[in-house]
């Protein structure tokens, strides 16, 4: 017989907690790649060379208490991008990518800007 364990929703929690506190996953940066997000990523497929931004992190409810680590910033562009990847990094230059997001493109002039609400909802599932 198989053991079965789950992190519980408290667990959850706790774990959420502890990456706002540790502020690991706060610096966005966005990318031309279109190759679709995997488990094993590392990078963006194409990052910019626009600095990352710091976003500010934040705890929120999806399914259960505290079960989401939400990350707002702003990003501007400093000349012509055509983005379509947006990633969460634990440096503001290099480090370690903790999420990457994939999306239909989004066509930037130098100047323009994108306000980024990036949401990761830990589950059991």
């Amino acid at each position: 017989m198989a053991d079965t364990g789950v992190v519980v929703n408290d667990g959850i929690a706790h774990i959420i907690s502890a990456v706002v506190t540790a502020g690991v996953a706060k610096f966005i940066g966005w990318g031309t790649g279109a190759t679709t997000a995997t488990a094993s990523n590392t990078a963006l497929g194409s990052e910019t060379a626009t600095i990352r931004c710091t976003g500010t992190m934040t705890i929120q409810t999806s399914n259960s208490t505290s079960d989401t680590l939400q990350v707002t910033g702003l990003m501007i562009a400093t000349a012509a991008y055509t983005i379509s990847e947006v990633g969460l990094f634990n440096s503001s230059t290099s480090g370690i990518m903790t999420l990457r997001v994939t999306f239909t493109s989004i066509a930037l002039n130098a100047s323009d800007s994108i306000a980024w609400t990036i949401k990761a909802i830990a589950d059991q599932a």
